[in-house]
């Protein structure tokens, strides 16, 4: 985050003078509660991405952690958080031991999570809930199968949208051993399989 400038004037010859930006080294504090739609890893930007706050969910274990969105997110209207699919990036993973829920809004405006068109939403190796969010515009890359969602584990989707999901190996949600329980789900222009 960008704290500072200053600029100087050596000799009293402005065109060499020196300009100097200063920034705060100081790390965020990491957090489950996401305050930004952008897809972003970085410990100075005092953003928490979904994908920063699924990160630091990881790694906590041995108790369960709940993921959820800041009010000040939708305070304005409807949003999209969109996945990046540039090296490092990817379909969200969720690790967690022993289990995680990721809960949007339950009333008022909602958030969507989309692949852009271009890769998977989540892959997921661990007990997980997803309540109240939309997943849109996945294609399955990076996954291992599924549009939107590969599990592997036990998977519980509660008033969840999945739109516009396609994969070349089964359909939007793949579930691959575990089980699946799905409460008031919609799915658009999708697949389930």
């Amino acid at each position: 985050a960008l704290v500072g400038a200053y600029s100087d004037n050596i000799g009293g010859n402005t065109s060499q003078g020196s300009s100097y930006i200063f920034y705060s080294s100081a790390n965020e504090t990491a957090s489950t509660v996401v305050n930004t739609t952008l897809d972003v890893v970085n410990a100075t930007d005092n953003l928490i991405s979904l994908r920063e706050a699924i990160t630091y969910a990881n790694t906590l274990g041995g108790t369960n952690q709940t993921i959820t969105f800041s009010p000040t997110l939708t305070g304005s209207g409807n949003v999209t958080i969109v996945l990046s699919n540039a090296v490092g990036y990817g379909p969200l993973t969720v690790n967690i031991t022993p289990n995680l829920t990721i809960q949007g809004p339950a009333s008022g405006n909602s958030i969507s999570v989309s692949g852009n068109g271009v890769i998977g939403i989540f892959s997921i190796n661990s007990n997980t809930a997803i309540s109240n969010l939309t997943l849109t515009n996945a294609n399955g890359s990076g996954l291992v199968a599924g549009g939107a969602i590969y599990s592997n584990n036990i998977l519980r989707l509660d008033n969840v949208t999945v739109n516009n999901a396609t994969a070349a190996t089964g359909w939007a949600i793949y579930q691959d051993g575990g089980t699946a329980n799905f409460n008031n789900i919609v799915l658009g222009n999708s697949l389930y399989m």
